[in-house]
């Protein structure tokens, strides 16, 4: 194995960067079949969740996108039939997304896909160390989008 320039091998953001590119790479191995990337498996579930139709500011703040990049992710989705856009009657230049039946009928499918898929990983890892990296993932999540709020970073 090569080994890592020092620089790299200190610094806990490469590995945290690294492992997030891996499991990126393990979502779009996962949902392939549907052809979804990790981002559009976002704005799915977001829209899956919310009784409501939800905007695009919503879904950019979910998926950490920018407002362009989420609505060529909305344009491309709404062809293949799975959200529809409405016009916000609060703000007729706003869209409000919901999801399609065509999307429901595929949500048991596709979330069985994905854990099928992440519990070999989580049963390697531990379900116990799994949770502790998400808590610490939410944590440090949390605390860089306060910093960016703030304009600190």
């Amino acid at each position: 194995m090569e080994k890592l320039p020092h620089i790299l091998f200190e610094s806990p953001h490469f590995y945290i960067y690294k492992l997030s590119m891996l499991l990126r790479r393990e979502f779009l191995t996962a949902l392939k079949k549907y052809q979804l990337t990790p981002e559009k498996w976002q704005i799915l579930t977001a829209v899956w969740e919310n009784i409501q139709p939800v905007n695009q500011n919503c879904l950019a703040r979910i998926t950490s996108k920018d407002k362009p990049s989420i609505s060529r992710l909305i344009i491309g989705m709404e062809k293949k039939g799975w959200i529809e856009r409405e016009i916000n009657p609060d703000d007729m230049r706003a869209y409000l997304i919901k999801a399609t039946s065509k999307s429901f009928e595929l949500k048991e499918s596709i979330i069985n896909d994905l854990f099928s898929h992440f519990n070999l990983l989580a049963e390697n890892f531990g379900i116990e160390k799994i949770n502790q990296l998400k808590k610490l993932s939410e944590e440090y999540i949390s605390i860089i989008e306060s910093l960016h709020k703030y304009n600190k970073i």
